[in-house]
């Protein structure tokens, strides 16, 4: 039981993946059985038993997986016949095969009824198993789109009638894989609006309703990315009264970057068409002393999805002119850009 474990003498191809099992194998698998998917070489499989015996030994507070794995040894006779309980799913793997395929194995086996995985996380490369094809071919296969990115500032220039007043502008908003708690609907508020014609509004939040982070394995639907993307930006009143020109007159459309599990680039995932006409909501919080309080973030109206035959932005990253990714150095997560 001590001795070394070489699977393949290649040491860069000795790594396996594993199971521990509250029971021996038996015809048929019994999946419910499964503790523990890991990956390592030589003993690794051995040491979660060690280390909860050592732990019991001293007293100390088990985690859930060690608390199986006394459960098995108390069960089956101590230590002696642990070999028992591990089994090798697939070995001689380079290390980044083994990650891939112990969390594609960790998530199957979350997703399956009576099975209580011990694992406290999803495993490394876990945004690379599971993906639908489609994902794939827009983040694997994902391509720069230079687009001429427009500093706050320079908003005025395209409004009707003036120097830019033809061209279409794009709102450039990040969206990120971070759970954000409950959905919440706007109230509006009897209060001045910042922005004439806004609407002035607080959040409640909705009760058993929660916005999921990204996850490229199971992307958001149109409505959960709706939720995310219309809402809270630090947006200035003076721009929001010029983007809401620029809407009313057809030329405004917001697209949402989500970043790609292989490139670390920003991809567009979701574009709209910005509503003309929409209600453009602008978000107040009450404070205990002084009533409520603006904001400085807006929410956009967002209309007409665009699908890949209406928008050639979707699946690509927008970058500058010298490579820079288009949303680099800007704080907010919301940036502007010129569709040609």
């Amino acid at each position: 039981m001590n001795s070394k474990l070489d699977i393949d003498a290649d040491d860069s191809r000795s790594y396996y993946v594993y199971l521990l099992m509250k029971e021996p194998v038996t015809e048929p698998f019994k999946l419910e059985n499964v503790i523990y998917v890991g990956k390592g070489k030589h003993n690794r499989w051995m040491h979660h038993f060690e280390a909860t015996v050592k732990k019991e030994a001293s007293h100390q507070t088990l985690s859930g997986k060690e608390e199986a794995l006394r459960d098995v040894m108390a069960r089956h006779g101590g230590d002696k016949d642990v070999e028992n309980f591990a089994y090798f799913v697939q070995w001689g793997l380079d290390e980044t095969s083994a990650f891939r395929l112990e969390a594609l194995l960790i998530k199957m086996l979350t997703k399956q009824p009576g099975v209580e995985l011990q694992n406290a996380a999803a495993g490394h490369h876990q945004g690379e198993v599971f993906l639908p094809v489609g994902e794939a071919r827009r983040y694997f296969g994902r391509e720069d789109l230079v687009v001429e990115r427009v500093a706050a500032g320079e908003l005025g220039s395209f409004l009707p009638g003036s120097s830019r007043g033809e061209d279409v502008l794009c709102i450039l908003v990040k969206g990120s894989s971070s759970d954000l708690g409950a959905i919440e609907r706007e109230v509006a508020l009897d209060i001045p609006p910042q922005v004439e014609g806004a609407v002035p509004v607080e959040t409640v939040p909705e009760e058993d309703a929660y916005r999921r982070g990204w996850d490229p394995t199971e992307p958001w639907t149109l409505e959960e990315a709706s939720e995310r993307a219309r809402r809270y930006w630090p947006i200035s009143p003076e721009n929001v009264q010029v983007l809401r020109a620029i809407a009313d007159d057809g030329r405004l459309q917001l697209a949402m970057l989500v970043e790609d599990p292989q490139h670390r680039k920003s991809v567009v995932r979701y574009t709209w068409e910005v509503e003309p006409g929409g209600e453009w909501f602008e978000y107040w919080y009450l404070t205990d002393v002084e009533g409520y309080r603006k904001s400085g973030r807006y929410g956009v109206p967002l209309g007409h999805a665009f699908d890949e035959s209406e928008d050639h932005w979707l699946g690509k990253s927008p970058v500058r002119d010298d490579g820079v990714q288009a949303l680099a150095g800007l704080t907010g997560g919301i940036g502007y850009a010129v569709v040609e």
